[in-house]
C-alpha cells in the first residue's frame, strides 16, 4: 500500500515538474509575441512547445500506467498464489 502511494506521489511530482517547464516555454512565447518581427520564431517555438508538451505528457502517462499495470499484475499474482496455497 505504501509503495502504491509513493509511486502516485512520484508520478504527480514528475508531472508537476513537466508542467512547470512547459509553462516556462509558454511564458517565453507570450513575451516574444509582443513583437511582430519575431513571428517566424514564435511559430517555430509554438510547434516545439506542442511537441515537448505532448511528448512529456505521453511519457508521464506511460510511466504512470506501466507502474499501475505492474502493481495490478503483482496484486493478481499474489491473490492467485494465496488462493493456491490455501487450497493445497
Amino acid at each position: 500500500m505504501n509503495d502504491t502511494i509513493l509511486n502516485i506521489v512520484v508520478a504527480a511530482l514528475v508531472f508537476h515538474v513537466l508542467f512547470i517547464h512547459t509553462s516556462d516555454v509558454l511564458l517565453t512565447v507570450e513575451h516574444l509575441r509582443a513583437s511582430d518581427k519575431y513571428k517566424h520564431i514564435i511559430l517555430k517555438m509554438k510547434l516545439v512547445e506542442k511537441r515537448i508538451f505532448l511528448n512529456l505528457f505521453y511519457s508521464a502517462f506511460n510511466t504512470f500506467s506501466s507502474v499501475c499495470h505492474v502493481r495490478l499484475r503483482m496484486l493478481n499474482f499474489s491473490n492467485y498464489y494465496y488462493k493456491f496455497q490455501r487450497n493445497y
